[in-house]
């Protein structure tokens, strides 16, 4: 006869707990798709940045499409969590210029290139500056992410920026 070693058992049924909690909690990504190319998994639009070093990085976005919703932005907010941001979608490439008017957040302003490489940075824009933050390069996107993050994880001209479930029209 084989006696059950108790603690052991314990111990493995909470190793198997922990992981299914974090599974659960994990953002579901699209895993599966029709013929078509859409999903039937409901997920949140997400940028993915690939840095050069090899670094994943990923954030939950607010897509602002219309110039009502670019020209609104992050204004007014008094928080943004560490894996949050808005992208604005432009309809054309463009040389692009942001203010922080009544923004009370400082932000880091990613530009993006129609072929999805980070062509400038603009770090730690300050709350409440009416002046203009631009790059040297056109860009189609720009991600808004917490001011600070971009130097925090090596962001720079060159990455790599993957959507996830965000739809690239825009209205002039």
């Amino acid at each position: 006869m084989e006696l059950v070693n108790w603690d052991r058992f314990f111990v493995h049924f909470a190793a198997l707990a922990l992981l299914v909690a974090l599974v659960s909690c994990t953002p579901a990504r699209p895993t599966n798709t029709d013929d078509d190319g859409s999903s039937d998994i409901a997920t949140e639009p997400s940028v993915e940045i690939l840095t050069q070093s090899g670094r994943r990085i990923d954030y939950f976005v607010e897509v602002a499409r219309t110039d009502a919703e670019r020209a609104r932005g992050l204004m007014f907010r008094n928080h943004l969590d560490a894996d949050r941001g808005m992208l604005f979608i432009f309809p054309y490439e463009a040389y692009q210029s942001f203010w922080m008017k009544d923004t009370y957040i400082p932000l880091d302003m990613l530009f993006i290139g129609s072929d999805r490489r980070l062509v400038g940075v603009v770090a730690n824009a300050q709350p409440l500056d009416e002046s203009s933050h631009r790059v040297s390069a056109p860009s189609r996107y720009v991600l808004e992410i917490n001011g600070g993050q971009a130097e925090k994880w090596g962001i720079a001209a060159g990455d790599e920026i993957v959507f996830h479930d965000i739809p690239l029209n825009a209205s002039p």
